[in-house]
């Protein structure tokens, strides 16, 4: 990719994202409905005493995402790491 140059290589992302989504790449600073935050609203407290809570499996549903995260939290890599998380936790489960 490297030696297409910065134009061919917006070129080639654009392209393989519409392959893979099947639709152009959303625009998020004009689409109406992806204006405001970035990640849930929590109130102050919230994620030290219930962040373990938001984590546990719930019967055969085990839970990921930025805002299970330990770190990074509202963040791609705190997603990443919940991500991570969970599949380590469904796969000692069995």
């Amino acid at each position: 990719m490297s030696g297409i140059g910065r134009e061919g290589r917006r070129r080639q992302v654009l392209s393989d994202l519409t392959y893979y989504s099947g639709a152009e790449p959303v625009a998020w600073t004009v689409d109406l409905w992806a204006e405001g935050g970035y990640g849930a609203h929590m109130p102050p407290g919230v994620v030290s005493a219930y962040g373990d809570v938001q984590r546990e499996r719930s019967g055969r549903m085990q839970w990921a995402g930025t805002e299970t995260a330990t770190a990074c939290i509202g963040y791609f890599q705190g997603a990443l790491q919940s991500g991570i998380r969970a599949a380590r936790e469904v796969l000692a489960a069995g």
